[in-house]
């Protein structure tokens, strides 16, 4: 997909492509994301009473705890990307994280950044909702345990959400890219990065997508709710500034730019100090 190039003006002259739609995409992809995870996963709490579970009151499975629901992630992940991406002028991003890296390299408004994620964070509600009334039951949360440091989780979220979100900018701004490998290799990453919760004793990747759970919930879904939103916005940011440093065309590539510049006053110089010569 090219890199979007629209802004103001745009928006003003035909707000229903530029706006309504990229606005209904994001609500759809969050819905689906969210509702599918919720339904699938298990939870960490009586469903009933909310109590959490201690390691102790049951053995702990590392097929049906970390693998199987990593891999549910990555596939929902990878089908929702090959859907909705096509749908729109922008792709749908389903994640503040994804969305803020993309704004940063370009495939997405500035102008879009906060509706986006407004729209996730509704979608990701109303999915919750309609998992509990045919659940019956409060839908899975994502609990952080007391006995993790907050530490362990910023670094490690900024690094896992930083490997997928350079990911999706150069799969949306490289055309060479080969884009059903590309989008399959988000999926990928989504479920090699939601492994690594087996040792930290959470993972996030997006705070969109725990956000409904943890409003219907309340109490202990909360604690250090914001944690997860700063680490994963770092990642985001971390990841875009590597992209334009790194991994951008040299007519964008921050790196570029210094070198261009450095050029051409070299070649100022060898000018001046040419004609300098030939005047004397």
């Amino acid at each position: 997909m090219p890199p979007v190039a629209y802004g103001w003006d745009d928006f003003k002259r035909d707000p229903v492509r530029h706006v309504v739609i990229p606005l209904l995409v994001e609500f759809i992809s969050q819905f689906t994301m969210t509702f599918w995870g919720v339904m699938v996963e298990k939870p960490q709490y009586d469903d009933f009473n909310l109590n959490t579970t201690k390691p102790g009151d049951m053995e702990i499975d590392y097929m049906s705890k970390y693998f199987a629901p990593a891999f549910q992630s990555g596939i929902s992940v990878w089908i929702c990307i090959m859907v909705y991406s096509r749908m729109s002028y922008a792709p749908a991003q389903f994640s503040p994280a994804i969305t803020t890296t993309l704004v940063i390299v370009g495939t997405v408004p500035a102008l879009m950044l906060v509706p986006n994620i407004i729209m996730q964070c509704l979608s990701s509600l109303l999915a919750a909702y309609v998992s509990q009334l045919i659940r019956g039951a409060p839908p899975p949360a994502l609990i952080i345990p007391e006995d993790v440091g907050s530490l362990s989780i910023l670094f490690n979220e900024i690094i896992m959400v930083a490997s997928i979100t350079i990911i999706a900018a150069e799969l949306t701004q490289n055309a060479k890219v080969n884009e059903p490998l590309g989008v399959f290799g988000v999926g990928m990453a989504v479920f090699m990065c939601l492994l690594s919760g087996r040792w930290t004793g959470v993972v996030c990747l997006s705070p969109s997508r725990v956000f409904g759970p943890a409003v219907l919930i309340g109490g202990p879904a909360w604690n250090r709710h914001w944690l997860l939103w700063t680490s994963d916005i770092l990642g985001a940011i971390a990841a875009g500034v590597f992209w334009l440093l790194f991994l951008a065309p040299e007519d964008r590539s921050w790196l570029g730019r210094f070198t261009k510049q450095k050029e051409k006053k070299t070649d100022l110089l060898m000018e001046e100090t040419k004609r300098h010569n030939e005047s004397e």
